[in-house]
């Protein structure tokens, strides 16, 4: 799954009093069908970049600094902690540390200007390390970022921003680099195509989606120069002195993990060259990767034109014009083969209360990238072309529509698919708002081969100003594909066979092809007034999803940067509750506990990761301190 919806770490929804609803507002966004168990833990990763705190401040000193405590576990006893001795760590059956996660998060705030940060964590399962700072993986930097006034705007040459450390990058589109805070394919807003260079600090503790060394943004009248270098060392699979994978999870649980860790390096370099008009900006990008060691994956039928070598070099364009009513923006690319890769979108605001949108994308076969993010169906960004139509407005006071259309075909061989194919996504939501009344309905059909018709609606209710109560239902309904000439070659091939045998045979082929049906509801209560230290909030879920393509995402709230997003199925109970208490001014206190029981199982998971019996339970715990 590729994410391409950006966002920056200042984001509308980054308020910890609506957390609950800003992470509604993921799940309404996310491409589920697309997410696999990998790429969702990588959004929850990537969700602990984005800056929370509240802009404003107790006092109005020149330092502020903000420290943030987090632990949390899963209180069952999984089979990787269960019996565990020195053999069974030596053959990898064993995880070598406890079954808590611990984060410490440090940011230190110097006028408007000077900021630093360092973050810190252990993951369940890891060991601490016996060497400062003794967590399992660090990352920090220093970032300067001057104020408009004090760039002093009548310099031809000025320093807007600089970072030393650990930061991301978004170059254009995001063609060849995107390692902003972004989320799954989402049709339905014509921002996925959000454009421009961006220069963020890396704060969260994601350790794969980052730069590590220096960047500055150097302004030259109209003319923007971002230059930018980094090294870093990187989780690999090394054989005979070629890497043969790249594990981006940063776990280093096992011993296997742990002979992984720090195996290789990467080195990345490039610019980004931009001009401002009064009605356009263009920019060139260039980005120059090399590996320390010769990467080769190996070679399977959807993988055959991937990356494999030990450098590569990238190129593009990228522009933004707004014209007559009229905006473009988009980006074209090159790699060092001179493969193609282009997105576009034109938009229009029709009268006051509509806008529409077209894009349009295509991706070579052979075209290959890195760390590329940017509006795909496949991760992979190659031998795919389609066009998505979007329009969004007010056809009513408190009401906003959105209708979306996105048409796509693969040229090639995809993972989980043996030949080219066309597939189509669209999607209708209504949500309205007024006063203390919020809801929001979303009808979801999919086809890509498979066919998967999806439908959220979530409603909320603020009552005297502290009591809300939110009601979400969805459900979904999953049609697997059924191939009628491959059932018709097995009946001509087994010609002999008795008529018994092939009704038989037919009606266990329908019963493999039913259609699946899953739905899960939620209620929440949540009890929240100004100026009141505590606030709490009580959900609780009834699921019934019968296997993994009917699974379905929860919206829950969670600590801060503890961003849980449940994922449901199966047949069983989902109920949490979360508190949080002001001590004083300087001081917060949260906790969250959690559980699940299932009605269909008598284990949870599988590997390291089981859990006998049908409960699993949760614990979040933080203290968050403001100086």
């Amino acid at each position: 799954m590729i994410f391409y919806l950006l966002f920056s770490s200042s984001s509308v929804y980054g308020q910890q009093d609506s957390i609950s609803d800003w992470q509604e507002q993921v799940l309404s966004l996310i491409d589920a069908d697309s997410f696999s168990e990998a790429s969702y833990g990588r959004l929850m990763e990537m969700l602990g970049d984005l800056e929370l705190n509240r802009s404003d401040t107790i006092f109005p000193v020149r330092i502020r600094q903000n420290i943030i405590l987090s632990s949390n576990a899963c209180l069952n006893i999984r089979e990787g902690y269960h019996n565990v001795t020195a053999d069974k760590i030596a053959d990898g059956k064993a995880y070598r540390g406890d079954m808590w996660n611990h984060t410490v998060r440090y940011k230190l705030q110097y006028g408007k200007e000077w900021a630093a940060g360092l973050a810190l964590d252990k993951d369940a399962g890891e060991k601490f390390r016996h060497r400062f700072p003794s967590f399992d993986s660090y990352s920090g930097y220093l970032s300067y970022s001057p104020i408009p006034a004090a760039m002093k705007q009548g310099r031809r040459f000025r320093l807007a921003k600089a970072i030393v450390g650990n930061y991301r990058l978004r170059l254009g589109s995001g063609l060849i680099l995107n390692q902003s805070f972004s989320l799954g394919k989402n049709i339905q807003s014509d921002a996925f195509m959000t454009s421009g260079t961006t220069v963020s600090p890396h704060s969260s503790t994601d350790q794969y989606n980052r730069m590590q060394g220096a960047v500055a943004d150097v302004r030259m009248g109209k003319v923007s120069v971002i230059p930018f270098v980094s090294y870093k060392l990187i989780d690999a699979s090394v054989s005979e002195d070629t890497i043969t994978s790249i594990p981006t999870d940063g776990y280093h649980r096992t011993i296997g993990e742990t002979r992984k860790r720090n195996a290789a390096s990467v080195f990345n370099t490039g610019l980004h060259l931009s001009f401002a008009g009064n009605w356009y900006n263009i920019g060139a990008n260039l980005l120059y990767t090399r590996f320390s060691h010769i990467f080769y994956r190996p070679i399977r039928a959807y993988n055959i034109n991937y990356f494999r070598g030990q450098e590569l070099l990238q190129g593009s364009i990228d522009y933004h014009a707004r014209r007559f009513g009229f905006e473009l923006r988009g980006e074209t690319a090159f790699d060092q083969s001179l493969n193609l890769a282009t997105v576009n979108q034109i938009s229009h605001t029709i009268g006051e209360d509509w806008k529409a949108a077209l894009s349009y994308r295509y991706f070579s076969r052979q075209y290959q990238q890195l760390y590329a993010s940017t509006v795909s169906e496949s991760s992979s960004m190659q031998g795919e072309q389609g066009a998505t139509l979007t329009l969004t407005g007010s056809p009513l006071p408190y009401w906003l529509m959105t209708l979306s259309a996105d048409y796509f075909h693969f040229a090639t061989v995809q993972y989980g698919f043996d030949q080219a194919f066309s597939c189509f996504d669209t999607r209708i939501s209504a949500q309205y708002a007024k006063r203390n009344l919020n809801m929001r309905l979303t009808y979801r059909l999919k086809s890509k081969k498979d066919i998967s018709h999806s439908l959220d609606a979530v409603v909320s209710y603020l009552f005297f100003d502290a009591l809300k109560l939110k009601t979400q239902v969805r459900c979904k309904v999953f049609v697997p594909y059924y191939d009628k000439a491959s059932e018709d070659k097995v009946f001509e091939d087994r010609g002999s066979e008795d008529k018994a045998a092939a009704g038989s045979r037919a009606a266990e082929t329908s019963a493999v092809e039913a259609p699946k049906f899953g739905y899960a509801v939620a209620q929440a209560i949540a009890w929240q007034r100004e100026g009141h230290p505590l606030s709490a909030e009580l959900q609780g879920c009834w699921f019934n999803a019968p296997d993994y393509k009917t699974r379905l995402y929860l919206s829950e709230k969670n600590v801060l940067y503890g961003f849980s997003i449940p994922m449901l199925y199966g047949k069983g109970i989902r109920a949490s509750c979360t508190a949080s208490y002001h001590i004083g001014q300087h001081l917060v206190a949260e906790l969250k506990y959690a559980l699940y029981h299932y009605l269909d199982r008598d284990h949870i998971s599988s590997g390291l990761q089981q859990i006998w019996g049908q409960n699993q339970y949760n614990l979040w715990l933080q203290l968050r301190v403001k100086l």
